[in-house]
This record gives C-alpha cells, sequence and structure tokens, in this order.
C-alpha cells in the first residue's frame, strides 16, 4: 500500500497527539462522522510539508460548519486526494496544477470551522468522493506516542 510520509516535524512538537479520530460521531454534528484524522498540541506556525500534484489551495468555506478554512489538497497517487486543513496560513508559491516534492504547503492553525488550534488530515477518492482513513496511508505512530 502506498504510504506518505514526513508530513509534519514532530520534533518541536513534543505534545502532539490525536484529538478526533477518522470515522467517530463528529464533535461539531454527532450525526456526521469524522472524515479526517486531527492532530492537536502542535505549536501554532508547525510547517507542513507534501509531494504529489495540488488540486486545490486556498480557503474553503461551504458553511460555517464545514469550513475547512485555509487548505492544500495534493494528489498523491491516481485517484487519490490528500487534504491538509485549517492552515494559518499558505505560502504564496502554493498553487493549484504545481507537482511538489517534499514542499512547504502550509502552517498549522486553527482558520475555518475549527475549535482550536490543529492539522485535519483527509484522504479522499478524487473519483467517488469517499473518504478514507488517513492512517492507512500515513504512519501516525510517532504522533500518537507523543500524545
Amino acid at each position: 500500500m502506498l504510504k506518505i510520509e514526513n508530513i509534519i516535524d514532530l520534533s518541536d512538537n513534543p505534545k502532539a497527539h490525536i484529538s478526533q479520530e477518522f470515522g467517530v460521531p463528529w464533535v461539531r454534528n454527532p450525526l456526521e462522522v469524522h472524515n479526517g484524522v486531527d492532530i492537536a498540541g502542535l505549536s501554532k506556525f508547525t510547517k507542513v510539508f507534501a509531494t504529489g500534484k495540488i488540486i486545490k489551495a486556498g480557503y474553503h468555506f461551504d458553511d460555517p460548519i464545514h469550513a475547512f478554512g485555509n487548505r492544500v489538497a495534493v494528489q498523491f497517487a491516481p485517484g487519490l486526494g490528500l487534504w491538509l486543513c485549517h492552515f494559518d496560513g499558505i505560502p504564496d508559491m502554493t498553487r493549484t496544477g504545481k507537482q511538489i516534492e517534499n514542499e512547504l504547503v502550509g502552517f498549522v492553525g486553527s482558520s475555518g470551522s475549527s475549535l482550536g488550534t490543529h492539522l485535519h488530515i483527509g484522504v479522499k477518492d478524487l473519483i467517488t468522493g469517499r473518504w478514507y482513513d488517513p492512517k492507512v496511508y500515513i504512519n501516525l505512530a510517532t504522533v500518537m506516542k507523543n500524545g
């Protein structure tokens, strides 16, 4: 199975931990399930990196409850997108259509529909729109040990 690695550097974030798992009732609306994994305990402005083709970059706002805020989505494999959300900021050179290799795509923050500083990580099928558990693609063991 394809793996995504080196998204965040946890060395400066000893309190990093998973604050909300994939597929559990969502804290903002218990009738919906959470479509990603939230990592809290990160320092504001922690750098976030990605590899692939940027398919979305900028502010996302569907409604006050379903807003990813500043987010970057990267196609990291055929038909699969990595959503990195709630950034405080996105570097100017992060543009839709750009191919990147372990490049800075944003800084952890609390934009959009957010209850505090964290990084939301989601993996989405770009054809069906179905969300998958990011832990299938990302080794979050380090995050869980630090929490």
